[in-house]
């Protein structure tokens, strides 16, 4: 059996010495294997949170802001946080994102609301209706960016693995214009080959 409390050491002797690959390696190895305690996932949110604000893949840090949301999924705060980063990335490459984009960045919004409990939707509107906003002042594109584009259908990818498999089959009807760019990003990363890795675990628990 893991030794958790060690993982917790790892994660804090990671963030004291600013070593972010080592972070990363122990905060998914918390994030697929640490109880669901309070005591674990409070360390898993701080820690991703923490991460996120020093990767300098945009994608990576949304799936970052995103893991720690879900130890807390009705949390408010970590919601924005997680919305508010993706609102500063469409800001910042707006005259980079086609019409193919926009579409996959609503995908992304479906994906994270899926996630957040129904006692939190009266929070969740209002967030999303920001977010709205922003998103509808939809500026016309004078230089498409192939890393843009590749950047958001790996946000969408990263998301869409972080779901379980019960909102992932909720939602598919939603994401089935998506699906196709979601699951060939997803393969590119290889997550595929980690939700098999995960299931092997299970089993052999």
């Amino acid at each position: 059996m893991a030794d958790y409390n060690k993982i917790l050491e790892n994660i804090k002797s990671s963030i004291i010495s600013n070593d972010y690959h080592a972070l990363s390696d122990s905060l998914d190895q918390a994030y697929n294997t640490c109880p669901r305690s309070g005591k674990y996932k409070s360390a898993i949110c701080f820690g991703y949170q923490h991460l996120a604000r020093h990767l300098n893949d945009p994608a990576k840090a949304i799936q970052a802001f995103d893991r720690a949301r879900l130890m807390f999924s009705g949390d408010k705060e970590l919601l924005e946080d997680e919305i508010d980063f993706l609102v500063i990335f469409i800001e910042s490459h707006k005259h980079e994102l086609c019409d193919e984009d926009y579409g996959l960045i609503e995908a992304i919004v479906t994906i994270i609301i899926s996630s957040v409990p129904k006692s939190s939707k009266i929070n969740t509107d209002r967030i999303c209706e920001n977010f709205k906003d922003n998103f509808n002042d939809k500026n016309q594109f004078t230089n498409e960016s192939e890393i843009v584009s590749n950047t958001i259908r790996d946000t969408g990818a990263y998301l869409y693995f972080n779901l379980t498999d019960d909102i992932r089959d909720k939602i598919v009807k939603e994401l089935t214009p998506h699906l196709p760019d979601l699951l060939e990003a997803a393969k590119k990363l290889g997550l595929f080959d980690e939700l098999e890795e995960k299931k092997k675990k299970r089993k052999g628990k």
